[in-house]
């Protein structure tokens, strides 16, 4: 709606790639946010809500015993998601900027005949380039940060889930295919703490 309320001049002012570009780009964000928000949230929200209930069901200090180390991590997580969220969303713009650019660049081509604009125009997609590789470097750094914390705290979710139900199984207050069930409960954590 928006780019058909636009006036005849914004067309006429920019070349049909650059608005192409940035439609395609646009179309495909929206469609990743959807995918993950419909879908992928949903499922991993369910799947913790579930296996928090059933770990209540067999015992709830083994509840407790899953959920602090994740809780633990959880400023980290704060910290790191919204940086990354700003590199990946550099990264997309630079993306698109630089198709809109060499779009440009393409159809000039026969125009430009000067050597110092040549090389003017292949300095710039180079910097443009040299940006978005950047941005996509600190993004992937954040993501690999983040994953390994939500392996780490769901590896120390599990082993606190393991040594507390341990205890209780020693004790007598835990039966053996409780304690197991609880693990393999823990275990299914992994997935939704990394994902989400």
């Amino acid at each position: 709606r928006h780019l058909q309320g636009l006036s005849l001049g914004y067309f006429d002012r920019r070349p049909a790639g650059k608005i192409l570009v940035r439609f395609v780009g646009d179309a495909n964000a929206l469609r990743s946010w959807l995918a993950r928000t419909v879908v992928t949230v949903p499922a991993e929200v369910l799947t913790l809500v579930g296996v928090s209930v059933a770990l209540a069901f067999i015992k709830i200090d083994l509840l407790a015993a899953a959920v602090l180390p994740l809780l633990a991590a959880l400023p980290a997580f704060l910290w790191i998601n919204p940086r990354a969220r700003a590199w990946t969303r550099e990264g997309r713009t630079g993306q698109t900027r630089l198709c809109g650019l060499l779009g440009d660049r393409v159809a000039a081509v026969n125009v430009i005949k000067g050597v110092g604009a040549q090389e003017a125009a292949a300095t710039e997609v180079q910097d443009m380039i040299d940006g978005v590789a950047e941005a996509n470097i600190r993004r992937g750094r954040l993501d690999a940060w983040s994953r390994s914390l939500s392996a780490s705290a769901a590896l120390a979710s599990l082993g606190a889930v393991g040594v507390w139900g341990l205890h209780c199984y020693l004790g007598g207050s835990l039966s053996q295919g409780d304690l197991l069930a609880a693990v393999w409960l823990t275990f299914l954590l992994r997935g939704p703490v990394t994902r989400l």
